[in-house]
């Protein structure tokens, strides 16, 4: 037998072929019917199914629809298969004398597949019919695959392997959310957040051929250009949604024309239709049992009422729909559901121009859309004004839409309305849509051009505040790539429209009704001015721009009606809090932001950055669900620059677990993307990369990462502290004295993002640590790094749930500053061997934190260190009963007093016994390998042990531990 694909989700329906397939292998005749809608996947099944029969004898038909007029077709093509043949004038008895007796001589396994047995003509189902009645023992597994069906002797094959012993019926049916999403992944790098999922199960109805078309447009797409809308029109264009929509065709062909009606009716209606309803719309009494049988409706036991099988069939059968068919059905159902008849009657509407109906129509549809904006209701006001442009596309009606679409984040519904839009003379309406339009497809190049094309200011002007908001708009985006300044003209020009839009409205004292109005002028004009404060890049302004959208804040919480725009407000302010170091009070009003209903890419840049704050607390499974829900609310419109820094957090989180290697093409492809999309994206790509070869021990390309960083790309302005700190840890492994005392000069000099608390206190002593254990200082590094710990200790908790003295949002940096404070010790014992219970403590707290966020690379080398620590009289290990209990048994193996001699003796002495060890194996000519295997350590606690070593005697490679060790055995 042929390769074949594997299938996914399909545990239940794979055993019980593979079962029926044992039995036929026995010598016991099996007939499988395997029945479900087109798109299901059932070729796929069946050949996951006989993997382990790829050595059986195989007989492969597939039908179509001219086999479905020729009398006996699949019959004569088995019978010819065997050697046989017949008369084209043979009867049913004929054939079926005939196919048992090539049946009945088969000794071997075989396969009889017959595909798209929806197709067979009626004599040769009547032969199927009595052959699977008659044969019983032969070593025979007959497998028909069909779509459903209609047709009688299609259903009697079908009704007679569900009833028989010896036939196995298998009911394909559409995934569900975990199949859908564990397909999905099969085509994706990036993570899925599970409203991703559910809205991709939701448009393909778990289709698995739709999800895999979906899965391929998405990864043929490069990262940070993905659209989920995007994907979905490409394909319900595409072959397989043709497909899906045959098979549909095909299914009505034997349907009468009133069940046709009624499947139109129930395709078109917003909700389900009860049996009443159903016999309004026909104007005679429905046999529902006619429409159930199609298999393209269902009852929905939910709401007591019939539907389509799923919103896909539902969507096949109006494409079916002539415009005038289509018609008829919205008037139908505007008289049988008048709870929903204003939706029908725009929809009617749109396909018959009738201009008396219209104007009345769309004056409601735009005063429903005030009453929504008035109470704050962004979607309902969308939905009203979009369904406004949608009957009429003229300047007033796109003016509402867009006014709306803008702060609500649903560009990706403009597309639809482009050729109107380019049709409008130039003005604000028309450049500001344009601009907003290319926003939506992910071209801020065009959106800038856009906006710089008209030159006029007057707030009077149809669409001045669509041109005002899009200028907002692609100023977060440009403030995002570190370029704002592009937009300075624009920016100037709607500020100066809005300003005197409110003196108007302060100077006529409008009333109550206006103030919706108002709220969106100062929230848009809080935005323009939030932006500039944002793309600030030096240190003082940096800390400037807080005050400044503070000021805006107090500003807003004035006027109602603000909420979206005070939103985005406090989520840039904890940002830049964030990346100031202030992280104590922030937690809770990012936290209140998460659930926020408008997914805008400010409120998911947000997100990403409370992501970075819980992986720098340790948290590190809430830290990679909130990138991934951040990265999937994005692709549902369009990816952004905050969706490749979610995407890098999730990278982070895996990869200090011990899963770079799964992460590793995800970040190929930031890498490829990063430069495209700003500093911001570049700079947590490298500050990933750093991280990567930092943890697998190259400090050397973690420090050009790093300072790629800072002086190519001002990344420190955007993460934070942490790139600073490890930059100063990566310059003492990598033996990088000069550059560690470079950075500490210059955070003294106050080149720096950090809040003056934290430069002075954290940074500085951390530098100064690192510097000092770089030069021989033991005691002033241990003095440095201690009065860092002890600003850590201080930290407020963060979370309610958390203890006091664990560093509060800092709790992953100071676990690794206990762990250099260990180290520290471990090497140089001797000089503040009166802190050994103190480093050791801190060292039993780090372990548990490592374990709690699995950080398995720091976690080994905590153990590592742990192991050290028996080497010197007094220090004792932390044991099982200390509740360290993941650590490497080999790492923790007492150390014996059998270690080769040598007159190397007194030049190890500062050495421990198990750095000697090393030493002197080193000195023989073994590899790290070979000295692991054996000691019966693992390698990365013997490159552990070198790297002490060398640092204790002050030597750079291991061809210079071999010269000394032999020229003083030599002396």
């Amino acid at each position: 037998m042929k390769k074949r694909l594997q299938a996914i989700g399909r545990d239940e329906e794979i055993a019980a072929i593979q079962e029926a397939a044992g039995r036929a292998r026995a010598g016991r005749t099996q007939v499988v019917f395997v029945e479900g809608c087109a798109g299901t996947g059932k070729s796929t099944l069946v050949g996951s199914a006989l993997r382990a029969c790829e050595e059986w004898n195989e007989l492969s038909v597939v039908l179509d629809d001219e086999h479905c007029g020729m009398p006996g077709y699949l019959i004569r093509h088995i019978l010819l298969s065997f050697g046989l043949s017949c008369s084209a004038d043979a009867s049913a008895d004929d054939l079926v004398e005939l196919a048992q007796q090539g049946l009945a001589e088969v000794e071997e396994p075989t396969a009889i597949m017959v595909s798209r047995l929806d197709k067979v003509d009626d004599l040769s189902a009547q032969v199927l019919l009595r052959l699977c009645s008659s044969l019983q023992q032969a070593p025979i597994l007959m497998v028909f695959v069909a779509q459903v069906n209609t047709r009688v002797p299609v259903r009697r094959l079908s009704d007679y392997v569900r009833t028989n012993l010896d036939g196995t019926h298998v009911a394909v049916e559409p995934y569900g959310t975990a199949e859908t999403k564990q397909l999905l992944s099969t085509y994706l790098r990036t993570p899925l957040s599970e409203e991703l999922v559910q809205q991709v199960h939701e448009e393909t109805a778990g289709y698995p051929l739709l999800i895999a078309a979906l899965g391929r447009h998405l990864a043929a797409t490069p990262l940070g250009r993905r659209s989920l809308s995007e994907a979905l029109r490409a394909m319900r264009s595409g072959p397989d949604w043709l497909r899906m929509r045959s098979a549909v065709e095909e299914i009505l062909k034997d349907v009468d024309a009133l069940t046709a009606r009624l499947l139109q009716v129930l395709a078109a209606a917003r909700t389900p239709l009860t049996r009443h309803q159903l016999d309004a719309a026909v104007q005679t009494s429905v046999d529902v049992s006619a429409l159930l049988e199609t298999g393209l409706a269902r009852w929905d036991d939910t709401v007591l009422g019939y539907a389509p099988r799923n919103a896909v069939v539902a969507q096949l059968l109006l494409d079916h729909c002539s415009a005038e068919d289509l018609a008829e059905v919205h008037r139908t159902l505007t008289a049988v559901a008048p709870a929903e008849a204003m939706a029908y009657r725009v929809q009617l509407l749109r396909t018959q121009e009738e201009q008396e109906a219209l104007e009345p129509v769309m004056l409601r549809l735009r005063e429903a859309g005030g009453e929504a904006l008035s109470r704050g209701d962004l979607k309902s006001a969308f939905d009203s004004y979009y369904a406004c442009a949608q009957l009429r596309p003229d300047q007033v009606a796109l003016a509402d839409m867009i006014d709306v679409a803008l702060p609500l984040g649903r560009l990706e519904r403009l597309v639809e309305f482009e050729p109107a839009l380019r049709s409008l003379p130039s003005s604000l309406l028309r450049q500001g849509a344009l601009a907003a339009l290319a926003l939506g497809q992910g071209d801020l190049t065009g959106a800038l051009e856009a906006l710089e094309t008209h030159e006029g200011a007057d707030h009077t002007e149809i669409g001045a505040l669509v041109y005002a908001q899009a200028v907002a708009e692609t100023g977060m985006h440009l403030a995002l790539h570190h370029a704002h300044w592009k937009l300075r003209t624009p920016g100037q020009r709607a500020v100066q429209m809005l300003t005197a839009w409110e003196q108007d409205l302060c100077q006529r004292r409008c009333d109550a009704a206006a103030e919706p109005l108002r709220a969106r002028i100062c929230g848009v004009r809080a935005f323009i001015r939030l932006w500039e404060s944002f793309s600030r890049r030096d240190p003082e302004g940096l800390k400037q721009s807080v005050t400044e959208m503070e000021n805006l804040l107090k500003e807003l919480e004035e006027i109602p009606g603000t909420e979206v725009y005070t939103a985005g407000l406090r989520a840039m302010r904890a940002t830049r809090l964030m990346q100031l170091g202030q992280r104590d009070e922030i937690y809770p009003d990012l936290l209140e932001l998460v659930d926020f209903p408008v997914p805008h890419h400010f409120l998911l840049y947000m997100q990403t950055q409370l992501a970075l704050l819980l992986f720098s607390a340790g948290y590190w499974e809430e830290a990679e669900n909130l990138a991934s829900r951040a990265a999937g609310r994005a692709l549902l419109s369009r990816e952004s620059s905050a969706s490749l820094i979610s995407y890098a957090v999730v990278a982070l989180t895996r990869g200090f677990q011990g899963r770079w290697d799964e992460v590793a093409p995800l970040i190929d492809e930031l890498g490829r993307v990063k430069m495209s999309y700003g500093p911001l994206v570049a700079s947590i790509y490298d500050w990933v990369c750093a991280c990567r070869v930092g943890g697998l021990g190259d400090h050397e390309e973690a420090l050009r990462h790093l300072l790629r960083m800072r002086d190519e790309q001002g990344g420190w302005w955007s993460i934070g502290p942490e790139p600073m700190l490890l930059l100063a840890r990566s310059a003492y492994y990598a033996k990088a004295r000069t550059l560690g005392a470079q950075v500490l000069r210059s955070v003294l000099a106050g080149d720096t993002p950090l809040s003056p608390e934290l430069s002075h206190t954290v940074a500085v002593n951390y530098l100064a640590g690192f510097a000092a254990w770089s030069d021989g200082d033991t005691r002033g590094a241990w003095r440095h790094l201690v009065a860092t710990m002890r600003w850590f200790v201080e930290r407020p908790p963060f979370r309610s749930a958390q203890p006091h003295y664990e560093g509060g949002a800092f709790r992953l940096l100071m676990a690794i500053l206990a762990l250099d404070m260990a180290e520290l010790f471990i090497q140089r014992p001797q000089d503040i061997y009166a802190q050994r219970e103190e480093a050791r403590q801190n060292l039993e707290w780090a372990i548990t934190v490592f374990r709690s966020c699995g950080a398995q690379a720091l976690l080994e080398r905590a153990c590592c260190v742990v192991a050290a620590f028996e080497d010197h009289p007094g220090v004792s290990a932390p044991t099982r009963g200390d509740g360290v209990h993941t650590l490497d048994p080999a790492s923790l193996e007492p150390e014996t007093d059998s270690a080769p001699t040598s007159a190397g003796d007194d030049l190890l002495r500062e050495l421990t016994k198990r750095e000697k060890q090393v030493a002197l194996r080193i000195a023989e000519g073994e590899t790290n390998r070979e000295i692991a295997e054996a000691m019966k350590l693992s390698v990365r606690t013997v490159d552990y042990h070198v790297s002490n070593l060398l640092a204790k005697l002050n030597l750079d490679s291991r061809r210079e531990v071999r010269q000394l060790l032999r020229a003083h055995a030599g002396q």
